[in-house]
């Protein structure tokens, strides 16, 4: 096991989900980041991460849009508050 994957595991265990997100990241292991992103709701934390990664960042954007549409917050989900800016640069 990688030391990466040691600390993902063990700061999911202990519950420092922000961190494990950052593991997860580190070792660009995106299917199991979004995964992980939609399980402990870390939607924000996600989007940062990938604020210069345009296709990622729009996969981001869409569960995080998917979610507040499934929480009946159509205006935000619509609109995307509390996204970063998208980047001018096309994917």
């Amino acid at each position: 096991m990688s030391i990466l994957r040691r600390q993902h595991t063990i700061d999911d265990y202990l519950g420092a989900y922000t961190k494990a997100l950052l593991h997860l990241h580190n070792l660009d292991a995106f299917d199991e980041l979004k995964a992980y992103t939609i399980k402990h709701k870390l939607y924000k934390e996600a989007l940062e991460l990938y604020r210069y990664q345009t296709a990622r960042l729009n996969e981001i954007m869409r569960l995080y849009a998917d979610h507040l549409n499934s929480e009946f917050k159509y205006k935000e989900a619509g609109i995307g508050i509390g996204a970063p800016p998208l980047p001018l640069v096309p994917s």
